[in-house]
């Protein structure tokens, strides 16, 4: 065998272990209502979220440490609120705060998962990090996705893109959208 064969097989088998040795799990809460991947089991923290006019909200983080990089969800329970424009502007006050952290923003749009709308925020921070922000409203909870990666480490899609809004009974919302904009919900196992 040539030796250039020697390490094109030797780096091909190679990858394979490494990307497995790095699998993330699939971390579940029904009471929550969401399902997301991430590196291991969170530290879970009942906290306290300021929304519009100032109201308290009860809220819990969902945290992992994952070498230099951090992640975590926050859900703020909104079921005691009463303006429906607190409520409507949720999604737009979290943004509005989490812009005011500084740094320079990179992306700011519309997002959504499964139909269910929201907002993402991309940002390079001073020391060169990069956090990515997702923020999506359903039924009366407010979820906040943070991913902080250093400087030259890939985007945290495998995070980003696995959020799951779970309903009462843990099954996953999913919702279809006619040319009016009417949602209707996509029931389980039906498409």
């Amino acid at each position: 065998m040539r030796p250039w064969t020697i390490h094109l097989t030797v780096l091909a088998l190679s990858v394979p272990a490494t990307s497995f040795a790095q699998d993330w799990i699939e971390y579940t809460d029904l009471a929550e209502r969401f399902r997301i991947s991430l590196p291991r089991e969170p530290q879970i923290a009942d906290t306290t979220y300021r929304g519009d006019n100032q109201v308290e909200l009860p809220a819990r983080v969902y945290s992992v440490e994952d070498g230099p990089s951090r992640y975590s969800v926050t859900v703020v329970d909104y079921t005691s609120v009463t303006y429906v424009s607190t409520m409507r502007g949720a999604i737009s006050w979290a943004a509005w705060q989490l812009r005011k952290r500084g740094g320079e923003v990179t992306y700011d749009g519309y997002a959504q998962v499964d139909r269910i709308e929201g907002h993402q925020l991309h940002m390079v921070d001073a020391d060169g990090s990069r956090t990515y922000f997702g923020i999506y409203l359903h039924d009366q909870r407010l979820y906040i996705l943070e991913a902080n990666v250093p400087r030259g480490y890939p985007p945290p899609l495998e995070f980003q893109q696995t959020l799951v809004i779970l309903d009462e009974h843990g099954d996953q919302v999913r919702y279809r959208i006619d040319a009016a904009g009417q949602r209707t919900r996509v029931l389980p196992g039906v498409e």
